[in-house]
């Protein structure tokens, strides 16, 4: 990364001043430290778990469940560790002074953030090749084994694989050795020196990404559509792989933050933070698509486990919803008059709770107790009139064997 001319290194202690001076009616605050790193890395743990579950999902249902290990599982796995390095090292980043504004940030702490960049650009070459390469290798394994099979994606994926090996070790050469003395590179108080323009390399390098990702995009597209499958099916892997799209923009974004560190006064720290951030967005998406391929497999085999996990995890708050409901229908329950016979309630208490409605009362001797001392009601009040102050209610009591005997005579003959 070139160091802005603007930098204050006449200082008579240049190390602990400002590494830049503030723009006009700004006020400086001497910090490594801002807000907006929280959200840095909450995002640097996001983009390392997500990938990180996709791939432990592929690796586990091609050892356990396919029983077979191949070379492009392996390049993912690789990638994947590779990219974790660039995490811990984004995390040294921000401890350095990243996401915050250059003028508030004293010159050791600049010096230290630029030496972890560098660490930086060299791990993002190997981690980029082996999650291209798996990619490639993913598509000669499914959609063409043989050259004869798809003689069209055979070419062309090899011709990819050979052209992203040769860039980026030449990418890398020049990232690792573009100044002499390499110190240079990171610290610019060295005077003496030889020195490439880092940045030319990475916009070219960022517009690389977006057209060799649009050709491996581009690449199964016609493959998939001459597979004798459903159409909708077809359509689904075709997005499937569109998602790597997002790699994209993640590159056209970057290449904004790119060209913003570029120039006498510019804020180079600041916007470092939000080049890192759309880099490892870039990665972490092109990891994803990697590895989504085999979820389908993972889902048909464990579908029905996980969805009796989710039931059992979930039990709790249903029974809480259902105790909330019970309690609800209880409550208004309560606000209807019951019917049934009670032995200790007296029959004008059972009339009483009807609030003039019509009340049938139907009187079992087999499981009811006895009412009045007598097995059977009064035969008077087989039809009793109840009168009160809030209107005239019928009460029709009968008994089980009544019901029955009226239920029978119903039958037809």
């Amino acid at each position: 990364m070139s160091h802005p001319a603007g930098l204050s290194l006449s200082a008579a202690n240049p190390y602990e001043a400002p590494a830049m001076q503030p723009p006009p009616g700004v006020e400086a605050h001497v910090t490594n430290r801002s807000d907006e790193q929280r959200f840095f890395y909450v995002c640097i743990t996001l983009a390392t778990v997500v990938p990180g579950v996709l791939l432990l999902i592929r690796l586990y249902t091609k050892a356990r469940l396919m029983k077979k290990i191949e070379l492009s599982d392996c390049f993912v796995a690789l990638s994947f560790l590779f990219f974790l390095s660039m995490c811990i090292v984004g995390r040294w980043i921000l401890a350095g002074g990243a996401a915050v504004h250059i003028w508030n940030l004293q010159l050791k702490y600049y010096i230290k953030m630029n030496f972890y960049m560098y660490i930086f650009q060299i791990l993002y070459s190997p981690t980029i090749v082996f999650v291209k390469l798996a990619i490639l290798l993913q598509y000669l394994h499914l959609l063409a084994p043989t050259k004869s099979v798809n003689p069209v994606m055979s070419v062309m994926a090899r011709v990819m694989i050979a052209v992203i090996l040769v860039y980026y070790t030449i990418s890398t050469c020049i990232t690792t050795f573009a100044c002499n003395p390499r110190e240079r590179i990171w610290n610019p108080l060295i005077t003496e020196f030889k020195c490439l323009d880092n940045t030319i390399g990475i916009l070219f390098t960022c517009l690389f990404n977006i057209v060799s990702d649009l050709i491996i995009l581009a690449l199964p597209s016609r493959s998939v559509w001459k597979l004798k499958i459903p159409l909708k099916k077809r359509i689904s892997i075709i997005l499937l792989f569109a998602t790597g799209l997002l790699a994209c923009i993640a590159n056209a974004i970057m290449i904004v933050y790119v060209l913003r560190m570029s120039g006498d006064h510019a804020d180079v720290t600041y916007n470092t933070a939000w080049a890192g951030f759309w880099l490892l967005a870039e990665i972490s998406l092109a990891t994803v698509v990697t590895c989504l391929i085999s979820l389908p497999k993972f889902v048909e085999v464990h579908g029905k486990l996980f969805k009796t996990t989710v039931s059992n995890l979930t039990r709790p708050f249903i029974s809480l919803t259902r105790l909330g409901s019970s309690e609800r229908r209880s409550s208004r329950r309560s606000t209807i008059k019951d019917t049934t016979v009670s032995a200790d309630l007296p029959f004008d208490g059972i009339v009483d709770r009807q609030n003039g409605s019509e009340a049938h009362l139907v009187y079992d001797p087999i499981k009811s107790t006895r009412w009045n001392d007598s097995p059977y009601p009064p035969l008077d009040f087989s039809q009793a009139m109840y009168q009160s102050a809030n209107g005239r209610r019928n009460i029709q009591v009968e008994t089980r064997v009544e019901v029955e005997t009226r239920s029978l005579e119903r039958l037809p003959r």
